[in-house]
């Protein structure tokens, strides 16, 4: 089918177009010389998204969020998580007076008189001492990100189908205009 090479006693490396637009019945017939198709590579991209939970835990008394998450810096952020999480959101609350003895961001609290309570730390930095309230707990709330990984595979660009076919190899299809099927020759 399309563009084939043919082994030929003129011309041992010959590149021909079968003009049949169809698919040829018996290609099998030269396989002997051998005949086989000439394929150009296709390019296969597999592309995997990776979800997690919208939202998780960091450890009590840090900065830090679990692998694949992050901190969540805006009010706006901690209240969404914090009514997703089933927490009481108190994210407006004027939190300045304890900005370093707080996990970044938005955290959880779990002490009387506000249990199982979500802030938001106005730091906009890192908080030094954030294991000052780790017996509470105390922890951030963090938000996940997003993982997308994309893997493209790249061949050569041209290979030969099977000898006496019209079958390409996986990632490759047949050439079907004589322009391409010269400059796969020419290659």
């Amino acid at each position: 089918k399309g563009c084939f090479y043919w082994n030929s006693k003129l011309d041992p490396t010959t590149a021909f177009l079968n003009p049949n637009t169809g698919v040829p019945t018996n290609p099998q017939s030269c396989a002997s010389r051998p005949c086989k198709p000439i394929c150009r590579q296709t390019t296969i991209t597999t592309t995997t998204t990776t979800t997690r939970a919208a939202y998780a835990y960091g450890s009590a008394g840090s900065n830090d969020c679990p692998l694949g998450y992050e901190n969540i810096l805006t009010a706006a952020e901690c209240q969404a998580a914090a009514n997703a999480l089933g927490l009481t959101d108190r994210s407006s609350d004027d939190e300045s007076h304890t900005m370093n003895r707080r996990p970044k961001g938005c955290f959880y609290w779990n002490s009387k008189p506000q249990p199982t309570t979500a802030f938001l730390n106005p730091n906009t930095g890192v908080p030094t001492n954030p294991q000052s309230c780790a017996s509470r707990p105390c922890k951030p709330i963090c938000r996940q990100t997003t993982i997308t990984t994309t893997t493209t595979t790249t061949r050569a660009a041209y290979a030969y189908g099977s000898a006496g076919s019209n079958d390409c190899p996986l990632g490759y299809e047949n050439i079907l205009t004589a322009a391409e099927c010269q400059a796969a020759a020419n290659a």
